[in-house]
This record gives C-alpha cells, sequence and structure tokens, in this order.
C-alpha cells in the first residue's frame, strides 16, 4: 500500500509539470478492469494499478486493459520488455482499444498461464487476445481507431471465437475490428505493423473493415489458422517484404470486397492451405515481386476477383502455382516465373469444381477448399491475360470454364500441355516452346467453341466436334522457314482452319492424321494471308492477282496427311504427287487428295 501510494503521488507530481494542452492520463480500475479514460498513457503511468503486476522489466496484465475512444495507450521499452496477459480457464486479460490508439514499441506481448510458466497454447478454452474496434457513435460520427505495432513480437493470443463461444468477437489474435457491419463504409480502423513478428497466435492479423493497413518488413509465421487475413473492405492493404511461412491455414488472404490491395516483395512458403488469395469481389489488387513456394494447396489463387495484376513472382512447387476461379473477371498474368507445380501451373476454373462439364452457377453457401462460393449470378472466369511469363519445367495448363482467356509471347522451355475444356473465345500461344506442344481442346456437348493457336512445329492437337480452331503461323511460329506439322487427333467433326501471316515463312505444312470430317468451315486467303480448313469438302476464297476459287477435296481414308506448299508468287502448288491439282469447267482449282504411296 506505501509503495502504492508513493506511485500515485509522483503520478499526480508529474502532472503538474505537463505542458500545457497535452491531455494528461487518466485511468481507473472499475469493474475488475483497467480503462484508460482520456490522454495519453504510458506503462509508467498505470503500473500502480490493481490490475498490472511488475517483475523486473516483466510486466503481467491480471485483467483487461481496455482504452477508451480517443485516449492513446503506449507501451515501449522505457519501462519493460515484455507484458503477458494472464489466461487462464478462469481469467482472461485482453488488450482492448474502442476507438482510440494503441502503441507498442520494441517489446513482446503474449498471453502467460502460470499453471505452465510461460504461453497459454490451449485454445480450447479461450485465450488472452488483441483487438482494436471502430464504431458509428448515437449521433451518426464515427469513431475510428488506431494501431501502430513496431520491432515487437505479438504471439500465443487468439482463438477462433467462432466456435468456442465466450461472449467475444473476433478473438483471433491482433484484430481490428468495425463493430457492426452496416457500420463499414463510415468508420475504420488504421496504423501500421512494421519490423515485428506475429507468430504462434490463432491468426496473425486479422481485420474487419480496416483501410490504408501497412504490414512491411516483419514474420508472420506459425499461426494456427492464417498468417495475415483482411476481411470485408479492408481497403489498400499493404503487405511488402515480409517473410509469411508455416502458418496452419493460408498465409495471405484479403477477403469480401477487398479493393486496391499490394501484396508485393513478400516470401511466402509452407503454409497449410494456399500461399496468396484475393478473395470474393476484391478488385485492383496488384500481386508482384513475391516468392510463393511449398505451400500445400496452391500458391497464388484469385477468388471471383476483378482487374487483378499478378507480375514478376516466382511460383513453384505448389499444388496449383496459380488458379483463378469462380467468376473472376479482366486478371493479367505477366513477367512470372513458374516451375515444378505438383498437378498444374495455372489453373482456370468455373465455381462448380467437381464437373467437369456443367457450368451452371454455384449455390449460396456452397464451399470449396474452405473458400465460400456465393453471392454472385456467373461462376465463368472472363478476361484473362497470360503474357509474357516463364515456364521452367515442363507447362501444365488447366482451364475449365473460361471466356476471353488469351496466352501470348510465353517461354516454354521444356514444353506445354494446354487442357482446354468447356470454354470459348480462347487464344493459345506455343511457338515460344522449347520442348513438346500439346493442346487438348474439348467443347460442351452442346455448345461450339472458337480457338486460335500459334504452334510450333510437330505440336499436337486433339479436339472435339464442336471445337473450332484456327492455326495462326508466321516468322515468330517458324522463324527459320521449317516445314509445319501438326498433328491431329480427337473424334466428331471439328472444324480447322490454317492461316499463314506470309505463305514464303512456311514453304511446306503437313496436317498429319486426321480424323476429322466435318461438313463445313472456310477461310479467306489474302495476298500475304493463306487459309486452309481441314473438312471432308473444303472451299478457299483466294483474293490474290489471279482470283479464283480453290477447292480441296479429301477422300475418307485414303490419306493420312494433307499437304500443300507455296511458290514464291504466293499460289498454292502440289506439295507432293499424294495431291493432284486439275481445273474444274468453272475455272476452280481442285487438289484432290490421292492414296498415299
Amino acid at each position: 500500500m506505501l509503495s502504492a501510494g508513493i506511485n500515485r503521488w509522483l503520478l499526480y507530481a508529474t502532472l503538474l509539470l505537463l505542458p500545457e494542452g497535452v491531455d494528461a492520463c487518466t485511468w481507473s480500475d472499475t469493474d475488475g478492469e483497467l480503462e484508460i479514460e482520456k490522454g495519453t498513457c504510458e506503462f509508467s503511468d498505470i503500473a500502480a494499478s490493481d490490475a498490472v503486476t511488475l517483475t523486473g522489466r516483466i510486466a503481467t496484465a491480471t485483467a483487461t486493459i481496455r482504452v477508451g475512444r480517443d485516449a492513446t495507450l503506449l507501451l515501449d521499452d522505457a519501462v519493460i520488455d515484455e507484458l503477458r496477459l494472464l489466461s487462464t480457464p478462469e481469467v482472461r486479460a485482453n488488450l482492448i482499444a474502442e476507438a482510440a490508439t494503441l502503441r507498442i514499441f520494441d517489446i513482446v506481448v503474449q498471453s502467460y498461464d502460470p499453471s505452465i510458466d510461460g504461453p497459454d497454447q490451449n485454445m480450447a478454452d479461450g485465450r488472452s487476445f488483441l483487438r482494436v474496434e471502430a464504431f458509428v457513435d448515437e449521433e451518426g460520427s464515427p469513431a475510428n481507431g488506431l494501431i501502430e505495432i513496431e520491432r515487437s513480437t505479438i504471439s500465443y493470443l487468439g482463438y477462433d471465437s467462432r466456435y468456442v463461444h465466450l461472449g467475444t468477437f473476433s478473438a483471433y489474435g491482433i484484430s481490428l475490428k468495425v463493430q457492426r457491419e452496416e457500420e463499414l463504409q463510415n468508420a475504420t480502423v488504421t496504423g501500421h505493423i512494421i519490423n515485428s513478428t506475429l507468430s504462434h497466435n490463432y491468426r496473425g492479423f486479422y481485420s474487419y473493415g480496416a483501410h490504408d493497413f501497412e504490414i512491411r518488413d516483419s514474420e508472420i509465421h506459425n499461426n494456427s489458422d492464417y498468417g495475415i487475413d483482411g476481411h470485408d473492405d479492408t481497403d489498400r492493404l499493404s503487405v511488402t517484404g515480409n517473410l509469411v511461412y508455416s502458418n496452419g491455414g493460408t498465409g495471405l488472404i484479403c477477403s469480401r470486397r477487398c479493393d486496391n490491395s499490394v501484396f508485393a516483395d513478400n516470401v511466402v512458403r509452407g503454409n497449410g492451405a494456399n500461399g496468396i488469395v484475393l478473395h470474393d469481389i476484391s478488385t485492383g489488387g496488384r500481386i508482384r515481386n513475391n516468392r510463393v513456394f511449398e505451400n500445400v494447396q496452391d500458391g497464388i489463387v484469385i477468388h471471383d476477383s476483378h482487374n487483378t495484376l499478378i507480375s514478376y513472382n516466382v511460383i513453384h512447387d505448389n499444388r496449383y502455382g496459380l488458379r483463378i476461379f469462380a467468376g473472376s473477371v479482366a486478371t493479367t498474368v505477366t513477367k512470372n516465373v513458374f516451375r515444378e507445380n505438383r498437378e498444374a501451373d495455372i489453373f482456370v476454373k468455373h465455381g462448380n469444381l467437381d464437373a467437369e462439364t456443367d457450368l451452371s452457377d454455384y449455390s449460396d453457401g456452397s464451399k470449396w477448399n474452405g473458400q465460400n462460393i456465393a453471392r454472385h449470378n456467373s461462376s465463368r472466369v472472363w478476361g484473362t491475360l497470360i503474357v509474357e511469363n516463364n515456364f521452367d519445367s515442363h507447362a501444365n495448363i488447366n482451364v475449365r470454364g473460361a471466356q476471353h482467356l488469351g496466352f501470348a509471347r510465353n517461354d516454354y522451355a521444356a514444353g506445354v500441355t494446354f487442357d482446354i475444356r468447356s470454354s470459348d473465345n480462347v487464344e493459345l500461344d506455343g511457338f515460344g516452346s522449347k520442348g513438346p506442344v500439346k493442346y487438348v481442346l474439348r467443347a460442351e456437348p452442346a455448345n461450339i467453341a472458337n480457338y486460335s493457336i500459334h504452334p510450333v512445329s510437330d505440336a499436337e492437337l486433339s479436339m472435339t466436334g464442336n471445337d473450332r480452331v484456327r492455326v495462326i503461323g508466321g516468322r515468330l511460329m517458324i522463324p527459320q522457314k521449317l516445314d509445319f506439322r501438326l498433328q491431329v487427333t480427337g473424334d466428331g467433326h471439328g472444324e480447322l482452319t490454317v492461316e499463314v501471316a506470309d505463305p514464303r515463312d512456311v514453304r511446306t505444312g503437313v496436317l498429319t492424321y486426321i480424323p476429322i470430317s466435318p461438313v463445313s468451315g472456310t477461310a479467306t486467303i489474302s495476298r500475304y494471308r493463306s487459309g486452309f480448313a481441314a473438312r471432308r469438302s473444303i472451299e478457299m476464297n483466294i483474293n490474290t492477282d489471279n482470283s479464283g476459287r480453290l477447292r480441296l477435296t479429301a477422300f475418307e481414308g485414303l490419306c493420312s496427311s494433307v499437304k500443300w506448299s507455296f511458290d514464291d508468287r504466293s499460289f498454292i502448288t502440289p506439295a507432293e504427287e499424294v495431291v493432284e491439282m486439275s481445273e474444274a469447267d468453272d475455272g476452280t482449282l481442285v487438289l484432290k487428295c490421292l492414296a498415299a504411296k
């Protein structure tokens, strides 16, 4: 009691010396909590509280510390090195800022269980947590919160308060929380975490309605669930230069209307679910220059999000390197490096993940990998551009249910397999490949699908009756004027058109193993563009100096290949003896496929 009296006398003397205009720290022990009522308080100001004990430079809070509206609490290393929050089945001392400012510099904050003389590692009965809140007051004015953490360690806090019902909300570890959903557009929490460690919490970081928050140059690891979890209306979240690893769930996610997020220069590895995720109507995200590898599920996931740029990342040894999923629109993927991802380097998929051809819209509340799939009208992926990426191992590209998808100028060091199903308006490259190229195209049974492909020599194409394929060539496809050869397999009556930008680039061409006997299909030929449509009876309109019609008739079973070549005048001529050229009575040139010798 004498010590407490001296401390209170020293506090009173300090207040007399405060500069004019600076609010004095006012606090009280009320209803079993330490309440900071106004002003700026440091630990030395509250050390006399019944809710705080001090042993050396280790402080223990034996009751909740609550910072009231517009007040500030500064916890730094002036007096203490560590703040322990008592955490037992009977007592949980929490650190809560209600529309207030909380600053933590150069110390450790963690839970404390005296039965083991260490941090509380049992979340089943709850655990101490840190939370900063914002709300709209009764007069309709926003009451915002601020948290700043620098050079500190925050660990062993929080539990899953969704399932351990102890009358609390968002008790996940470090939580930034707008109190009610209807207040998300008016109140917010902001601040930063810099040069700090967030580890062994339930979630390393959680926000609901935060704006302009920065997490930089920190380590986020070994948290039970997510490493970093930005949630509803967390806008302009900046996560840069961090190590995010060994978390039980996804390493880094922002979900549900997270606009203009920036995830850059991070190492995200070894997490129990995905590496990086943008989720559920999040727009304008920028994911750049990260290393994302060895995650149990996928490296980067874009789920029903729009206008996303993914660039300069190195993505390897995940299940899928990149998954673009469930209604995402306008995703650009460029200048990334992919290698050795287990199932596919890129997986583009509509919302119904369990079906190959069923593209019905997903139902409210359905889930996959624990991710909510809900509230939206269309599950197809639209407007994806994948350009100028490097694939260091054989690339596997799987697509289900995409519209307006384009691959261009990618480098395939060991070849590529495109497996494209239930999609339309798709353009695929391949001419940059240094290994085998295979296109597997499967339209929906009841719909026509349109593709353009840019293959290298000796590519393989498998297609079905509803597939309409344009093969586009040119100097990039065959830079040394080599023979062009495309193996065509599959079933049904698909349609194939071959176009060469300048016929002199491809002196000869071969379509081999053609199972296609479609009944329609034409292509236009101009002076510097040639076309070819493989069908039982193929007609081409030739617009050259000598206008005329050219008909190629291939009799099923007689020829295993159809060949052509161009002379120096850009006119089509028979390639070998298996093709016979004649002129019909109406002036039409006829090429007839004879039996192969």
